[in-house]
């Protein structure tokens, strides 16, 4: 979890200083991944 009350320091920044993924890509990227080794495609998507 990450806190800023620093408006010169946000969160996004600090995620991409510790070079870790955003929740957002991370679960676009495990999608990916997981839609290329599945052999069917998901309903819905």
């Amino acid at each position: 979890m990450f806190w800023s009350n620093n408006p010169s320091q946000p969160i996004g920044r600090m995620i991409e200083e510790l070079d870790i993924e955003a929740a957002t890509q991370l679960i676009s990227r495990n999608r990916a991944l997981q839609d290329e080794l599945r052999p069917q495609p998901v309903p819905g998507r």
